[in-house]
């Protein structure tokens, strides 16, 4: 589950985990103008679209920017893609943060279908170490063939997340039962 501010209506079996976000704490990143580029990328904006472009001759080529993060942190990313052409490598997260011993980024790949309006997409970052990290916005990560790619992105928002694991006891196994024995201690009174 997840959402903005607070949990209107909801579903749950037994045990899920309640996700929000996080207003109190600011992520302290600068807008999208002010990202670097990695491995060549080209940058130009009208607006609020930022159109990002690869020559096609290194990999991964996007747009980052640097953060701090402590041990337990998790980051929310959101943010609206889309490519005239196609993009099936389209990634972001981060490259480079530490996921293990030997293990380094945590990334989600998206295939952007050409032509297409804008898509919502989004991913969340869960960091174990404290380090500063790359979060990053790829028009192409680890592609099968290098070529020229080019997308669009607007409206990203990164927050921070709350996370808590909720247990709501089975309808059928304890509830219901519960309410069948109050029922039958009441009738006993009478």
């Amino acid at each position: 589950m997840t959402g903005d501010e607070e949990v209107g209506k909801s579903n749950l079996f037994t045990a899920s985990t309640l996700q929000k976000i996080d207003r109190t704490r600011i992520v302290e990143l600068p807008g999208l103008e002010n990202w670097s580029p990695l491995n060549g990328c080209t940058m130009t904006h009208s607006g609020r679209i930022y159109r990002l472009s690869s020559n096609g001759l290194k990999d991964p080529v996007g747009i980052f920017s640097n953060l701090y993060v402590e041990p337990g942190d998790k980051l929310y990313i959101r943010l609206k893609v889309r490519s005239n052409n196609g993009a099936v490598d389209f990634s972001f997260g981060s490259v480079n943060m530490r996921v293990g011993p030997d293990t380094n980024g945590d990334t989600r790949k998206v295939i952007v279908e050409k032509n297409q309006d804008f898509v919502t997409v989004d991913y969340i970052l869960r960091f174990q170490y404290a380090e500063s990290v790359s979060v990053n916005i790829n028009v192409h990560e680890q592609p099968d063939i290098l070529q020229p790619t080019e997308v669009e992105v607007k409206d990203l928002e990164i927050y921070y997340l709350e996370e808590s694991p909720i247990q709501v006891a089975s309808f059928d196994e304890v509830i219901k039962p519960g309410l069948d024995q109050l029922e039958e201690d009441i009738n006993s009174i009478r």
